[in-house]
């Protein structure tokens, strides 16, 4: 009797000791890939804080970054953006991830307007005209925000969809003392945008 429970209880330890050696696979949830194989892309972004015009981006990891510029102009009229934000991702879902983004653009504009201006008729004293006056007046401003945005990748293509709160500064200059009674500005309030993005 005592050999067969010293026999069962070394079958017993046996197997426990067996178990205990075999290693326990863990079902991890696999990372999806969420950018292109290389994290360089090109793109195109209309942002409120994050830049406008053609783009690049670098988001090889869990942190990255992209520029942005657009210039333009036309006769008397300019236009010129450029623009830099950067990523952090914040965690994965089964349409796509949530990051955190922080951008910063500049924004320069030039162009001619004109007002008008009451000048006395020397023939009719009564009655007055109008001459309009043509001035120049250029415009300085920077864009800044942050908040939480959505990328989604669909095979070598991908899009950000940003949302957040940021700063407009506006510092107006004009050539025209009558023209010069705008004032710089400054608002505060939600900002937003979408960029397209051809991954490398």
């Amino acid at each position: 009797m005592k050999k067969k429970i010293f026999f069962l209880g070394l079958a017993v330890a046996m197997s426990i000791g067996a178990k205990a050696q075999t290693p326990v696979e863990k079902n991890e949830k696999p990372k999806k890939v969420f950018n292109g194989p290389s994290g360089h892309a090109i793109g195109v972004a209309l942002s409120s804080t994050n830049g406008k015009g053609l783009g690049y981006r670098y988001w090889a990891h869990d942190a990255g970054v992209h520029v942005t510029f657009f210039p333009s102009a036309a006769n008397d009229n300019k236009y010129y953006n450029g623009g830099i934000t950067g990523y952090l991702n914040l965690r994965e879902y089964n349409f796509g991830n949530l990051f955190l983004h922080a951008g910063i653009e500049y924004e320069y504009r030039e162009n001619r307007d004109y007002y008008s201006v009451q000048a006395p008729s020397n023939n009719y004293p009564y009655y007055s005209s109008y001459q309009q006056v043509e001035y120049k007046q250029k415009c300085n401003g920077f864009n800044v925000g942050a908040g939480p945005g959505v990328h989604v990748l669909s095979k070598y293509v991908s899009m950000d969809v940003y949302l957040g709160y940021g700063l407009y500064t506006r510092d107006w200059m004009s050539n025209d003392r009558a023209a010069s009674s705008r004032r710089d500005t400054q608002v505060m309030t939600l900002t937003g945008g979408i960029a397209l993005w051809l991954e490398l």
